[in-house]
């Protein structure tokens, strides 16, 4: 399973739930709770809730409003 956002093969479509303007990606939530979070190998808890869905921060430039939001992971 892989995140197709994460890996390039499609954009991060969500509109702001207050707005409803184009949300812009900040990236995996996982990789926003550390500086060297990206490069860290995945934990097995992590892995294992979450097989099909990937946590992604977006936020809205309109309103500043941070939002998560699931991507369906690709098997």
């Amino acid at each position: 399973m892989f995140c197709p956002v994460c890996n390039g093969l499609q954009t991060l479509t969500a509109n702001c739930d207050n707005c409803r303007a184009p949300l812009s990606d900040l990236g995996r939530m996982a990789d926003l709770t550390g500086p060297y979070a990206p490069y860290e190998p995945l934990d097995i808890l992590e892995q294992s809730e979450s097989m099909a869905i990937c946590n992604h921060m977006a936020f809205c430039l309109n309103c500043e409003q941070s939002i998560n939001v699931s991507i369906m992971e690709w098997s």
